[in-house]
């Protein structure tokens, strides 16, 4: 399996292959951008798992081949090139599974690979859970009374994707949603709060509940068993949303979430 797009992608196919209960034998090919969050999440693989790390030169958090802002750029062809020679090591162990199929034929046709796709336009956690033959129930149903009156809540705004980041408007709209008083909550933002992969997990791992994008750090909150909810663009499709996030409807889309706020603000 080649595992080279974002962050938060890794770590849904980390998470279901550490579930897996199969007899196969898998290897994740990972790209070394996503080693330094690998060393922080501080796991053990199961005797089945096994990960090479490989050098396919990306620098932008995910191969740029499957994004349209670096797609045309000068770094794209420097990973494909790296990936094609790569793929020639492998061709013998045919076909190599891609985490989506987003551009698998191109993909196929530049590094003349067979490829396969394990994400097909499906719920993503889901169809990990069928090709790492990995339970679901236990990740829908971490332990929670679903109410945040008293708890110690982690609001997380950022996103690789900017259309996905939490602004300060819809910040202010899920403090006046969820009640928050400013004794309720912590604000923590990259850069500022955390500085890296461990402290962001520290800041996970400590709190009750995580309020956030749909970006990688819900996804560690499904990692590390944190009761999540998610705040998302209502025109972005729900395929990443986490299992515990789909079982309990622990979600809210920005439009709906404004609308409520307004309405509750000229009801009072």
């Amino acid at each position: 399996i080649l595992v080279c797009r974002a962050f938060g992608d890794f770590v849904i196919v980390l998470h279901m292959a550490l579930k897996n209960q199969s007899s196969q034998q898998y290897t994740l090919f990972v790209s070394n951008h996503l080693y330094p969050l690998y060393s922080s999440l501080s796991t053990t693989l199961p005797s089945n798992i096994t990960i090479e790390w490989i050098n396919l030169n990306i620098e932008n958090r995910i191969l740029s081949f499957f994004t349209n802002r670096f797609f045309f750029s000068k770094q794209n062809w420097i990973e494909l090139v790296r990936l094609r020679k790569w793929i020639k090591q492998y061709q013998d162990k045919a076909p190599i599974y891609l985490e989506q199929s987003n551009r698998l034929l191109g993909l196929q046709f530049f590094c003349n690979g067979t490829f396969k796709s394990i994400i097909q336009g499906q719920y993503v956690y889901q169809q990990y859970a069928q090709f790492f033959s990995s339970e679901l129930n236990p990740l829908e149903n971490i332990t929670t009374n679903h109410s945040m009156i008293g708890k110690k809540i982690l609001i997380l705004p950022d996103s690789r994707q900017s259309v996905k980041t939490i602004n300060d408007q819809l910040i202010e709209n899920i403090k006046s949603y969820f009640q928050l008083t400013s004794s309720q909550y912590t604000l923590a933002r990259f850069g500022k709060e955390y500085t890296n992969f461990d402290e962001l997990i520290q800041l996970i791992r400590t709190s009750d509940w995580v309020i956030g994008a749909d970006s990688l750090p819900i996804h560690l909150a499904q990692f590390y068993d944190v009761p999540h909810f998610i705040v998302y663009p209502g025109a972005k499709k729900n395929l990443f949303f986490t299992p515990f996030a789909l079982k309990q409807l622990s979600y809210v889309s920005f439009e709906t979430l404004e609308k409520q706020v307004s309405l509750k603000a000229n009801e009072s």
